[in-house]
């Protein structure tokens, strides 16, 4: 496992979130989408409409119709708590020699995951992806179930799984789309930085 630093709560301008290991010679900058906040905003929109769809879906064919409302608020607290989980996931994923630094930033209100060091796109792909794939475990349990307690804590789990990560959607998008195979990636304030080796 690679070493964890957490920070707690942690400010926007936290020398952490900028600082950056040396940079090797003959790198290309990858820059985030300049609308990155907007494509985030529609994906958050298209996701929330869709599990909304599917909540009215089971509403409709009366199957678990998940209507408690003690127990959906108790999955909007296990949301929240999985979130933690989900970063956690990027930890422990990472390479062994490599420090990230885990925490929340109060201002964005998101928990964020943070390393300088460099590697594969392999194995950031991997980072990635486990993540979010163990995020659709809610949502498959909320669509095969017929419990309605059940029912009414996986869909806010389920959604609050599928919406938080969506930078992780955006930064899956552009490392699929502009890195070559191959490349090792280092994380910058500014986006991407990758090189052959």
């Amino acid at each position: 496992m690679s070493k964890m630093k957490f920070k707690m709560f942690t400010k926007v301008d936290d020398p952490v979130l900028s600082n950056e290991n040396s940079v090797k010679e003959n790198t290309k900058i990858v820059n985030m989408p300049k609308q990155s906040f907007l494509i985030s905003l529609i994906f958050t929109i298209v996701i929330t409409l869709l599990m909304f769809f599917l909540y009215f879906l089971k509403q409709n064919n009366d199957i678990a119709f998940p209507s408690k409302i003690n127990y959906i608020l108790l999955g909007f607290l296990l949301g929240l708590f999985s979130i933690f989980i989900h970063s956690l996931l990027h930890v422990v994923l990472m390479p062994k020699k490599t420090t990230v630094y885990m925490g929340f930033i109060p201002k964005k209100f998101t928990f964020y995951m943070k390393s300088n060091d460099i590697i594969s796109k392999k194995r950031f792909l991997l980072v990635l992806l486990v993540p979010l794939l163990v995020s659709l475990i809610p949502l498959i349990i909320f669509l095969i179930s017929n419990n309605e307690i059940l029912c009414s804590i996986m869909w806010p789990v389920a959604m609050i799984c599928l919406v938080m990560p969506v930078s992780d959607y955006l930064n899956l998008y552009v490392v699929l789309t502009k890195i070559p195979k191959g490349a090792l990636i280092q994380c910058t304030k500014d986006g991407f930085i990758y090189f052959q080796k």
